[in-house]
């Protein structure tokens, strides 16, 4: 598992393939409708991503 990775993206191919490797998933993006399964983290843009990442804990 890829627990110590987090994946950024903005569109379901991207949260695609973070779940296919196993890793973490921040979606970016103003609208959940890029995405066909709402990601658990979903932010309108870049600018609060340092914060958010300090608050992602490894899998388990």
């Amino acid at each position: 598992m890829n627990d110590q990775m987090i994946m950024v993206g903005d569109n379901n191919a991207d949260y695609q393939s973070a779940i296919n490797v196993g890793c973490h998933f921040i979606g970016i993006g103003e609208s959940k409708n890029a995405f066909t399964t709402t990601p658990h983290i979903l932010l309108p843009d870049l600018t609060n991503l340092s914060l958010v990442i300090g608050t992602i804990s490894p899998k388990r």
